[in-house]
């Protein structure tokens, strides 16, 4: 009697228990395959979902994500209970360990995001059951060590994302096992050193970030089929060259460079914040590159850095912001520039800015905010501007009198009651893109 008791309230206990970690599943109406799992504070409350919820039901989800939940580690029967899911997201679910022991079955799952947590360390095997994964997310936790063969060497990875961590060393292992993604994000760590011989591996990554870090230098057969390189934000010194290189898109501001050869599949440049003032640039053939971005190099005369900037015939983004300039002449810039940077430069003229629709005729968004204009000489350059229809940075035509007198000196001679012609002008500069 008393043991047919407490089967009676074991089953009673079980099925709320069950009722309610199913209520913690919600499908989406807009999506039936994504399931978002809600409030679970327990690994453990997950087994509900496989008894509550119909194999049939199960098979159609193949999407979940956590939300509102702490679970510390991933339960292991997830790829029991959902046994067709290809798209998990458990960021920001206060994960502590993350290893193969979360996923002792083999698994469909094509897309994992655990970002945002506190995942120290990359344990060896975590992967081995991962037949299908292409994209896999790391990024914002507190990884300091990655384990020797923490990575199976899967062709299908495409993406592989570890910045924000605590990484200090990269060895040789992770590197022939990531060999074949696409893209690599190891920005934002404390990397200071590549173990790495050359004659190890072939290095296939396209795009490579590893910006934000403590890198002297860096090894060429890592960049050889490279054609996004980010190594802004380190400590290079001296000559960089990437001659032999397929980069097109490259980031190295913030560093100590002061002679750069770069190859003529540059289309993106950016060595904005160097600290090296004597930069100089060699292009070897120049005629790829669309955008230039050369910001706070404290130069006075951009001629200095490339006498032949007017040459840059496709060039169509140009940052020469935060510089000591003085002055500028738009007849030194090729016609083909569209987008042009000139915010806090220390100008007080631009030569040639009535003769815009001939020596830039493509020119449709420029910045000249915070520069040392008389309130006189912006009024007229911004009235120039719209004649062209030229989008200023800032400027609308209904805060013209703000505008003056934001980006000007006292001026008596300005009339704040005079108003610009009609016309809508845009507020903000083109993002910098290809």
């Amino acid at each position: 009697m008393i043991n047919k008791l407490f089967s009676i309230l074991f089953v009673i206990s079980t099925t709320l228990n069950l009722i309610e970690a199913f209520k913690k599943c919600i499908i989406s109406d807009e999506d039936p395959s994504l399931c978002t799992i809600i409030g679970v504070r327990d690994p453990n409350e997950m087994y509900g979902l496989n008894l509550i919820s119909s194999k049939v039901q199960n098979s159609k989800i193949t999407k979940i994500k956590f939300n509102d939940s702490r679970i510390y580690h991933l339960p292991k029967e997830l790829s029991l209970m959902f046994e067709n899911l290809e798209d998990l997201d458990a960021s920001n679910v206060y994960l502590s360990r993350f290893t193969s022991m979360d996923f002792p079955y083999r698994n469909k799952l094509r897309k994992l995001n655990v970002s945002n947590n506190a995942i120290h360390i990359l344990p060896k095997r975590l992967t081995v059951k991962f037949d299908y994964l292409e994209v896999l997310d790391i990024s914002y936790n507190l990884i300091d060590t990655i384990e020797n063969e923490s990575f199976t060497n899967k062709e299908r990875l495409k993406y592989l994302n570890l910045s924000h961590n605590q990484i200090k060393v990269l060895n040789v292992d992770f590197l022939s096992a990531v060999r074949n993604v696409r893209s690599l994000n190891l920005g934002c760590n404390e990397i200071s050193e590549i173990n790495l011989d050359c004659q190890d591996i072939d290095f296939k990554v396209k795009e490579l970030y590893l910006n934000d870090n403590k890198l002297m230098s860096i090894q060429t057969c890592l960049i050889k089929n490279v054609a996004y390189f980010d190594i802004g934000n380190n400590k290079l010194i001296g000559e960089l060259g990437f001659l032999d290189s397929k980069i097109e898109n490259l980031n190295i501001q913030g560093n100590s460079i002061e002679s750069l050869n770069i190859s003529r599949k540059v289309k993106v440049l950016d060595f904005s914040n160097n600290i090296g003032k004597s930069l100089k640039i060699n292009f070897e053939e120049f005629s790829s590159l669309k955008t230039l971005k050369v910001s706070n190099l404290d130069v006075t005369d951009y001629k200095d850095l490339y006498p032949q900037l007017k040459m840059l015939n496709n060039l169509i983004i140009l940052d020469i912001s935060h510089n000591n300039l003085k002055t500028f002449n738009f007849m030194d810039i090729p016609e083909s520039i569209e987008c042009l940077n000139l915010e806090k430069s220390n100008l007080k003229f631009l030569e040639n800015f009535d003769l815009l629709d001939i020596v830039v005729p493509n020119l449709n968004q420029i910045n000249i905010n915070q520069n040392l204009f008389n309130c006189k000489e912006l009024t007229k350059l911004v009235e120039n501007f719209e004649k062209f229809n030229i989008n200023v940075t800032g400027f609308t035509n209904e805060n013209k009198d703000k505008f003056i007198r934001e980006n000007c000196g006292n001026d008596e001679n300005y009339d704040k009651k005079r108003t610009c012609n009609d016309g809508l002008l845009r507020e903000t500069l083109k993002r910098y893109q290809t």
